[in-house]
């Protein structure tokens, strides 16, 4: 989120509360006075706007073609160039997602080692620390809540770090995707303005969030980790259709999309997409 003023922290909100206001009733304008929630974070108040686009009270989806198994590239006004593969359309394997993209997170946090604890990261204000108090016990307790039809309070204050955060992320992690696993995905829950939206929805903000946390703190930690690229894409396709143009510039929720060339990769992308430096290094390390 480096870049930006928005970039303070946490992008969850961002991401999840336009589809988790629990039915406050925003209005389209609302993206002309939205103000960060603690962390910075804006995600509720984009997905519950988002769902609701077309004013059937469901999210509508991109029609992306898949013709080939090869990774997806998009353009900067967000088509998929031919060739592109995205499974923004199977939501049957959304759940199949959202598993690898807690895998990977784990793979992260086992290798952040404690004396980078104090490093800054992408996420403007956050170091290592601060964003894995978030990713552990913020985004797990809200991530759950919304599995399980609630609407999480994305303002209430997280639980200290601890020193167990890997272990705990794991349990957390466990539980939060035996909840998906069970769960009618087709169930309706409440969005802004009174209207409703499949519990599926709610699968797509958790992978976008996942990913761009998990390049947060491979970049801060510096670690060579490869990380999955079909997940950042099905995380591209879909903020791509949900950040829209209301929602950025001076004083809103994200920064302008920053350029990235032709063969950047998907994080690459999704972190220029939102309005970040895709190419972020800890300071003194750039060439």
């Amino acid at each position: 989120m480096s870049g930006v003023d928005r970039d303070r922290g946490d992008l969850s909100d961002r991401l999840s509360g336009l589809a988790d206001t629990g039915g406050h009733g925003f209005e389209p304008s609302v993206a002309d006075r939205m103000s960060p929630l603690p962390g910075g974070n804006y995600w509720p108040l984009l997905l519950a706007w988002s769902d609701l686009r077309g004013g059937t009270g469901r999210l509508r989806r991109p029609s992306i073609r898949q013709v080939s198994p090869h990774p997806a590239r998009y353009t900067r006004t967000g088509c998929p160039h031919q060739g592109e593969r995205s499974s923004i359309d199977r939501m049957a394997d959304t759940v199949a997602l959202l598993s690898r993209a807690l895998s990977q997170m784990t793979t992260v946090l086992e290798q952040i080692h404690t004396d980078t604890l104090d490093a800054p990261t992408p996420c403007r204000e956050w170091n290592v620390r601060e964003l894995l108090r978030h990713v552990v016990r913020q985004n797990l307790r809200n991530f759950t809540a919304s599995a399980r039809g609630d609407t999480p309070d994305w303002s209430a204050t997280p639980p200290e770090l601890g020193d167990n955060w890997v272990e705990d992320y794991r349990h957390g992690a466990h539980t939060l995707l035996e909840i998906w696993r069970a769960a009618d995905l087709d169930q309706q829950v409440p969005v802004a303005g009174g209207a409703q939206a499949p519990l599926r929805s709610r699968t797509d903000h958790q992978i976008t969030e996942l990913c761009v946390h998990a390049w947060d703190l491979t970049r801060a930690a510096q670690q060579s980790i490869s990380l999955d690229e079909g997940i950042a894409d099905h995380a591209l396709a879909w903020s791509r259709q949900m950040l829209q143009p209301e929602f950025r510039g001076e004083g809103k929720a994200f920064g302008e999309e920053m350029p990235v060339p032709a063969d950047a990769s998907a994080y690459e992308r999704l972190a220029g997409w939102l309005g970040r430096d895709p190419y972020w290094q800890p300071p003194g390390t750039r060439d």
